[in-house]
């Protein structure tokens, strides 16, 4: 069975403003994904809808609320850590056309419930795909 799937794309490396400040880009886009991790991309305009949920750190950091980032065929998404403001985690979890959507890891080629995002100026953002309990 292929299931629709939403893909995280990194454009370049992040950006290091020396000890101060760090930046990643990342573009979600919508793929199908085949029972052996084989993902395709999508090629219609389909809704995307991310919305975060701070689970630690600074409760100032800028976070996706429900309803807040939509786009239709790529989802870009700029993430910031500064020394000043401190490191946070943030959960992600992806909507498409209305429903929930699970995000491709192309690591383990398995499709995850939500990534959780650890963002600090010394280690930069490191993703942690997960699944809730069922």
């Amino acid at each position: 069975m292929v299931e629709p799937v939403v893909e995280p794309h990194f454009p370049k490396k992040d950006i290091i403003y020396g000890p101060y400040a760090r930046e990643e880009d990342v573009n979600y886009t919508v793929s199908s994904m085949d029972p052996k991790g084989k993902v395709t991309p999508v090629k219609d305009d389909k809704k995307m809808e991310l919305d975060e949920k701070l689970v630690g750190g600074n409760p100032k950091t800028r976070i996706c609320n429900p309803g807040e980032c939509v786009s239709k065929g790529s989802l870009p998404d700029t993430m910031t850590v500064t020394a000043s403001g401190g490191g946070h985690s943030v959960e992600k979890r992806f909507q498409v056309d209305g429903k929930a959507t699970r995000i491709y890891d192309s690591a383990t080629k398995k499709a995850y419930d939500f990534v959780r995002v650890d963002a600090s100026v010394k280690k930069g953002f490191v993703f942690t795909y997960g699944n809730d309990p069922n």
